[in-house]
């Protein structure tokens, strides 16, 4: 499973992507900015087993060496999402995520 997601200025959720017909245990998120120059940011890998309530299971919080990586495993989810608590001031993200079984 498979998300890319470009052109982020503001903070909130991204799209839930549906992991429950292969429940997926190994995630990875990365963060490139494409624009801006603010290096503290939040971006949060989240998952859900139902999807209601999403938990955080990896972060992002610095750009300063971007792109940067962040990934799991070990974690059953049947629903996974990124969350943008901090975009950064002036920041333009790419996000994409992948999860396998």
């Amino acid at each position: 499973f498979i998300q890319d997601t470009s052109s982020i200025t503001t903070n909130g959720a991204g799209t839930t992507v549906n992991l429950s017909s292969a429940v997926a245990t190994k995630f990875t998120m990365t963060v490139d900015r494409t624009a801006g120059a603010t290096n503290v940011v939040e971006i949060d890998l989240q998952c859900s087993i139902s999807d209601s309530a999403y938990i955080q299971i990896a972060t992002i919080t610095d750009l300063t060496n971007e792109p940067v990586l962040a990934s799991i495993g070990n974690v059953a989810c049947n629903y996974m999402r990124y969350n943008v608590v901090t975009v950064g001031a002036g920041n333009t993200l790419t996000i994409s995520l992948i999860a396998s079984r």
